[in-house]
This record gives C-alpha cells, sequence and structure tokens, in this order.
C-alpha cells in the first residue's frame, strides 16, 4: 500500500520541493501541483526546471510532454490534490503523478477525427516503461525514461 501524506494545494507557483537524499546525491523530489487549468504548465516548469538542476537538459522535451499529459489526465479525470514526483537514479528518470481517484488510465483506440485521448498512447509511446500504483485512496501513474547509454557512466 502506498502511503502518501496529504498536502495542502497551493495555485500561486511551484511549493518548495520535500527532498530525500541518499548519500550526496539527490535522488527525489516532490512537489504539490494546482488542480485546476494551471496545473499542466507549472507541472512542465517544474519537470523542465529539475531536470536542468540534474544537467539532464536532452530530456526535457520527452520528460515536459508527458508529466503535461499526466496531469492533464489526473485533472480532468481525477480529483483532489496532485503531486508531481520526479527521480533520477541509476540511469533513469522516473516521473510520477498522484491523485485521489481510483480510475485507472487506459490505452484507448482513437480515429484522427478524436479531439482526446491520445494522452496514454504518447506515454506508452515515449517512455521505457509506464506504469500504476493503487492505494485504497489514492493512484499514482508513473513513467520512466532512460538517462544514459550502456556506454556511459549511469548515476
Amino acid at each position: 500500500m502506498l502511503t502518501i501524506n496529504q498536502r495542502k494545494t497551493v495555485s500561486s507557483g511551484p511549493r518548495i520541493p520535500r527532498q530525500r537524499t541518499e548519500g550526496t546525491a539527490l535522488v527525489r523530489r516532490s512537489w504539490v501541483v494546482s488542480p485546476n487549468l494551471t496545473g499542466p504548465r507549472q507541472a512542465r516548469y517544474i519537470a523542465r526546471q529539475q531536470l536542468a538542476e540534474w544537467r539532464l537538459h536532452e530530456h526535457a522535451d520527452t520528460a515536459e510532454l508527458l508529466v503535461s499529459e499526466l496531469v492533464t489526465n489526473a485533472i480532468t479525470h481525477g480529483e483532489g490534490p496532485i503531486t508531481l514526483s520526479l527521480r533520477s537514479q541509476h540511469g533513469r528518470l522516473r516521473c510520477e503523478v498522484t491523485d485521489s481517484y481510483a480510475d485507472l488510465p487506459q490505452l484507448r483506440p482513437t480515429s484522427p477525427d478524436c479531439e482526446s485521448g491520445r494522452g496514454m498512447q504518447l506515454v506508452d509511446m515515449l517512455a521505457r516503461r509506464w506504469g500504476v500504483r493503487c492505494s485504497e485512496h489514492h493512484k499514482t501513474v508513473w513513467f520512466e525514461l532512460a538517462t544514459c547509454t550502456a556506454q556511459e557512466r549511469c548515476l
């Protein structure tokens, strides 16, 4: 069971992130994202800034797009506070979006005339892998991007 403390949602901008460290390397950061129309923009900004800090600039466009899709889904189909968590470790970037709505995301077929419904298809195509963790009160949708090749030293 995943346990997440509910935190107060702020709409004025990103909250100061919580940090968890392992030795001297930063492992994870989390933010509460506004559960309204500014949420996806806020999440994109957070992702780009954090990836720049971690020197993962080349992965920022893909991470921004996929984070935006997951936050949009949480706002459109979910309820309650939304938490964005980013973790970079061992050559992987893991992005998680948590909300308090139980319905799971679905890959659905779309036609060229559909105006929506492609978000999880993008996640499925661009992420190295993705999934969902559920508990009694929360759902976390996550994806991973590879951030180094086998020839590079992965931190």
